[in-house]
């Protein structure tokens, strides 16, 4: 049965899922005669002040930005006492929900994703908000695998210093930075900090700080290292520790400088992890096998938990150079398994197990291994001036002319393929150098002067009687 009309255009049609301030309905555009997704103020909150300016925020700051990885606003509005935001949709899973249904995803997958939204955190940083509330619950796919990242509810305007209570904790206490924690100011290395700990999460299938009290688990992150993932899952490769363990520096100088910056540290390292030899399955590296291990990403389509997505736009990652590859197909319909694009494959820094250097160094021993000794140059050059010099008294008719006759190119082929039989050799060979032989060439014979063809005799003239 459908639902009351808002704003005397859009049709609420059923609840797609909720959180704390809000509830996502599906609905219909009557005026553009298309789906939309429309999220409402809950009752509670919609006579408090605070959560109105908040949420009224929340469609400026997602209104402002225009990325293919942010879930797009069409509109918002106010009908009697309801608060509500008109967004586009498109039914697809959140990554809590992939999360809970396929335990940990496989490397390639979980990169892929995480590149993506680090590129849709880049844009908001640009435009000067920090969305501050980044955890798997606001990272969804649409039905190609797209990220988008939606719910921008609690995102602070840099410089704005009114929207949020000191003290006050917004954020998920799993995924929130220390900072956020302490009730310090936050900034864009806060929601890399969050990214960090969804990308533990992709990774292992485990939280990097959990526990049975919201307290301890906020506190945890003040004082104790997270487990690397490698350690808890010993077929990931050692390398990506390091990019996890940046992104969860305790202090915000400690992690990468940008958005944008972690997104290039993932790209460049897989670059280097795809150029050690890693084919398809990235696990073939440590000698075991996983299927699944390319990242392709089956998640059903009715597996949505309040899931509110974009219905188009390219994958972020796909903008990156030569080495995305192209978005899989989406499904058909409900129900069908998303199989979303692979990370990028290409060439790019050394393997994983190397210091930074190692590419350079590689390259030297290459550029070593192919240039030609040094001693067969000069070597190289007399055969060539020989070769000249022959061809010359040939042409000359001089003693000796018999032997090169007209096959002079011949023997500077001869020549050169003396020069590279050389370059093969330990060292220089007396026999090396090509001696002028009768054999090579044919021997002065009447072939080379064109006999006279016979001439026809000329009848004698008749004459005169």
């Amino acid at each position: 049965m459908p639902g009351p009309l808002l704003g005397g255009r859009y049709r609420l049609l059923g609840p797609l899922g909720e959180g704390g301030m809000a509830v996502v309905h599906r609905g219909r555009d009557e005026l553009l005669d298309r789906d939309v997704a429309i999220k409402v103020l809950r009752d509670q909150f919609a006579s408090d002040p605070d959560f109105v300016r908040r949420f009224q925020q929340e469609a400026r700051n997602a209104a402002s930005l225009a990325h293919p990885n942010i879930a797009p606003i069409f509109d918002t509005g106010v009908d009697g006492a309801v608060e509500y935001i008109v967004m586009q949709l498109v039914d697809g899973p959140n990554l809590e929900a992939v999360l809970a249904e396929r335990g940990r995803l496989p490397l390639a997958e979980a990169l892929r994703i995480a590149v993506a939204t680090a590129e849709a955190l880049a844009a908001a940083h640009a435009r000067g908000i920090v969305h501050r509330d980044i955890k798997p619950g606001n990272i969804l796919l649409t039905r190609g695998g797209e990220v988008r990242v939606v719910d921008f509810g609690i995102a602070r305007a840099l410089g704005d210093s009114n929207t949020t209570n000191p003290g006050l904790l917004l954020g998920s206490v799993q995924y929130c930075s220390p900072e956020q924690v302490l009730g310090e100011l936050v900034g864009p290395q806060s929601d890399i900090f969050s990214l960090g700990a969804v990308l533990h999460e992709l990774l292992t299938g485990e939280r990097p700080w959990d526990g049975p009290s919201a307290a301890g688990v906020a506190l945890a992150r003040l004082h104790d290292a997270p487990t690397p993932p490698s350690q808890i899952v010993p077929d990931l490769p050692e390398g990506i520790d390091g990019i996890v363990a940046r992104a969860l520096a305790r202090h915000p100088a400690e992690r990468y400088p940008s958005a944008m910056a972690m997104a290039d540290a993932i790209r460049e390292w897989w670059r280097g992890y795809r150029q050690a030899g890693v084919a398809a399955d990235p696990r073939r590296a440590t000698g075991r096998r996983r299927s699944g291990a390319t990242g392709a990403l089956p998640v059903a389509a009715g597996a949505v938990v309040g899931g509110v997505v974009a219905a188009t736009g390219s994958l972020s990652t796909q903008t990156i150079a030569a080495d995305r590859l192209p978005p899989s197909a989406g499904m058909a319909s409900a129900g069908t398994m998303v199989r979303p694009s692979p990370l990028p494959r290409a060439g790019g820094p050394p393997p994983l197990d190397r210091g930074p250097d190692a590419g350079v160094r590689d390259d030297d021993r290459r550029r070593r291994r192919a240039a030609v000794p040094l001693w067969l140059l000069p070597l190289g050059a007399a055969l060539l001036l020989l070769v000249a010099v022959l061809g010359l008294v040939g042409r000359l008719g001089l003693p000796g002319a018999g032997i090169l006759g007209t096959t002079a190119p011949p023997q500077a082929t001869a020549s050169l393929a003396a020069i590279a039989s050389l370059e093969a050799s330990p060292s220089p060979a007396p026999d090396a150098t090509p001696t002028p032989t009768p054999t090579p060439t044919p021997t002065p014979t009447p072939d080379p002067t064109p006999s006279p063809e016979p001439t026809p005799t000329p009848l004698p003239e008749p004459t005169a009687p």
